[in-house]
């Protein structure tokens, strides 16, 4: 299968945003871990380093099934947004590469702790509101399921070519 230049382009894109989430959740995951509690922005958000041995809201804490079957999906979606990516006779867009870049990074930050750790570390505490702490995998994960659900509603089942007012084909 031959990739045209406009997708490389965009795999390009999609690996070093998927690199640079990865790097950036990993880098302020081992600069917060132990630290117990330092006010940021006061009033807004704090570091305070927990160990999440579940999902969020620790569901699922303490059990080694669903460890494993985090780890199991986790390595399944990867391996499923990389196959996609590539095989789909799909004409796919940026919006598809931003999230699934985002996607990527973020489930690759969180697997990677799992299963170095047994448990995904946290950091982020929101100050202003009852909410879990999280790392940057969480928001990277939350953005690119927003972003895919845009992609998914305006984009994904739509035809590839649009008859334009002359008659001609015109291409998204």
């Amino acid at each position: 299968m031959k990739i045209n230049t406009e997708t490389n382009k965009k795999l390009y894109f999609w690996y070093i945003l998927s690199a640079v989430v990865l790097v950036l959740d990993l880098v302020t995951k081992a600069v917060t871990d132990g630290i117990a509690y330092m006010p940021f922005i006061e009033g807004f958000f704090s570091i305070e380093s927990v160990h999440n041995y579940g999902a969020s809201y620790s569901l699922f804490s303490g059990s080694t099934f669903a460890l494993v079957m985090f780890i199991i999906l986790g390595v399944l979606a990867s391996i499923g947004l990389v196959l996609y990516s590539i095989f789909s006779k799909q004409k796919l867009n940026h919006c598809f590469f931003l999230g699934a870049g985002l996607l990527l990074g973020g489930i690759l930050g969180n697997l990677i702790d799992r299963i170095a750790f047994g448990y995904v570390r946290d950091f982020i505490s929101l100050d202003f509101m009852e909410f879990p702490i999280f790392n940057i995998a969480d928001c990277a994960l939350t953005v690119g399921v927003i972003v895919m659900i845009v992609w998914i509603i305006f984009y994904a089942f739509k035809d590839e070519k649009k008859e334009d007012k002359s008659g001609g084909k015109k291409e998204f």
